[in-house]
């Protein structure tokens, strides 16, 4: 009798996760939808959602095996939580079937607490080397994910659809007013997005600006901007005699 190797890729940041299976793919596909454990692939779904996890069987052999290529491929394919994946174990017995019992799971509890709180600890865990570390392997993998069309195809719906939801929205949301609180970063995200515009000045000369409200406020009346941009759109052909283009794919 034979048994599975399959591969589970979060589609929103490419986080692999390796699992072995007697079952066929779609009841441990269920069994992780279902499950009540928060932590490693289990934990991930619950907080991005199912449907934008992609599986696949990866390998499959004799059940005595599995064990053994379960750990091959995590280590293959860089998917524990230590290179920026979702196994919490290097494979062989994993996390299926073990549990700790409750004076174990006190002590490990107990001492995490102890180490979290050393802020040496703490530095060591989250590394600007370890960072990099974590994101060159996402990297790579991603890249290896793309070569797949399905793949690819399947990634670009999750991600349309991630943006059209209302979590998406809220943590936009939340993002751009917190960037607008400070008026430095406002001025300078009122840069970034401002459009090139080509003007003509009454005596001929030219040149090119960038933000045309801005322009207009520090040179002119109030009512230059509405007029040079009624002029820009072809409403009409100048406005006391200055002329005003739009830069079109120019930002």
């Amino acid at each position: 009798m034979n048994g599975i190797i399959y591969k589970a890729i979060n589609l929103l940041n490419n986080k692999i996760y390796i699992g072995k299976t007697e079952k066929s793919l779609e009841k441990r596909k269920r069994s992780h939808k279902t499950s009540s454990y928060t932590k490693g692939i289990d934990g991930a779904i619950k907080k991005y959602g199912f449907v934008f996890f992609y599986w696949e069987v990866i390998d499959e052999c004799k059940i005595e095996k599995l064990n053994e290529r379960e750990s091959y491929y995590i280590k293959k394919l860089k998917s524990h939580v230590s290179e920026g994946g979702y196994n919490l174990t290097f494979g062989g017995e994993g996390v299926s079937g073990w549990k700790h019992d409750n004076i174990t799971k006190k002590k490990i509890s107990k001492r995490t607490k102890e180490l979290w709180k050393d802020l040496e600890y703490r530095k060591k865990i989250h590394t600007i080397e370890s960072r990099k570390k974590r994101s060159k392997t996402v990297s790579i993998i991603s890249k290896e994910n793309f070569k797949s069309p399905e793949y690819k195809k399947k990634h670009l719906e999750a991600v349309r659809e991630f943006t059209k939801s209302k979590e998406f929205k809220r943590k936009r949301s939340k993002i751009m007013n917190n960037l607008y609180k400070n008026s430095l970063e406002r001025k300078k995200q009122g840069e970034r997005v401002s459009k090139k515009w080509f003007i003509t000045s009454p005596t001929g000369e030219s040149f090119v600006i960038k933000n045309l409200k801005k322009f207009c406020k520090e040179n002119f009346i109030n009512g230059f901007h509405d007029g040079l941009y009624r002029v820009s759109k072809g409403i009409q052909d100048n406005y006391k005699n200055w002329k005003c283009e739009k830069v079109e794919g120019m930002i």
